[in-house]
C-alpha cells in the first residue's frame, strides 16, 4: 500500500492495517516537527517559515473538495479494474461499461441507497464500489465515456 490513497481509503473505510498506521505517524510526526525547523536570523531570532498543512503532509488537497474527488476517483479506479479483469485491456471498453454502470446506478439504486451510510448487505461488490464513489464525491458520477476514458488515462493505465 504505497500510494497515498490507499491509505486516505483504508481510514475512511475504517479497516486500516498496520502499514497504514505507520504512514500516519510518519506525516503526523513530520507535520509536528515542521514547527521545530527554523533557521535563526543575524540576531538570533528563529525565523518564521510556513509549515506545511496537515492535508499536505497527508497528501492531501488543502480544501475537502478536491479530496473527495481524487477519493472517488480512487473507488472508480477500483471499479475499472474489475472491468478490466472482466473484459480485458481494452481502455475504450473499459470506459463504456463504467459509464453504462454508473448511470444504471444513478437511475436505479442511487436514489433508493442515497441516505445510507453504507452500501446494503445485498449489493455485490461493483454496486458498493459504484456507492462509494457517489457517497464520497458529493456529486453524481461522470456518465460519459470520455469522462472515465480521462480519468483511466490520469492514473497511469
Amino acid at each position: 500500500m504505497s500510494d497515498h490513497r490507499e491509505h486516505l481509503l483504508a481510514l475512511l473505510e475504517d479497516r486500516p492495517s498496520p502499514e497504514t498506521w505507520q504512514w500516519v505517524r510518519e506525516r503526523v510526526r513530520a507535520w509536528l516537527l515542521s514547527g521545530q525547523r527554523g533557521a535563526l536570523d543575524a540576531d538570533g531570532r528563529r525565523l518564521r517559515r510556513p509549515s506545511p498543512s496537515l492535508a499536505r503532509c497527508l497528501g492531501m488537497p488543502s480544501t475537502p473538495e478536491p479530496a473527495r474527488l481524487r477519493l472517488r476517483d480512487e473507488y472508480l479506479y477500483r471499479l475499472a479494474q474489475h472491468v478490466e479483469a472482466e473484459i480485458g485491456p481494452h481502455p475504450w471498453r473499459i470506459a463504456v461499461e463504467l459509464a453504462r454502470m454508473a448511470q444504471r446506478f444513478e437511475l436505479r439504486k442511487w436514489p433508493a441507497w442515497w441516505r445510507l451510510d453504507e452500501a446494503p448487505e445485498h449489493a455485490s461488490e461493483l454496486e458498493r464500489l459504484l456507492f462509494e464513489a457517489r457517497r464520497i464525491g458529493g456529486v453524481p458520477l461522470p456518465s460519459t465515456p470520455r469522462r472515465y476514458r480521462q480519468l483511466l488515462e490520469g492514473r497511469g493505465r
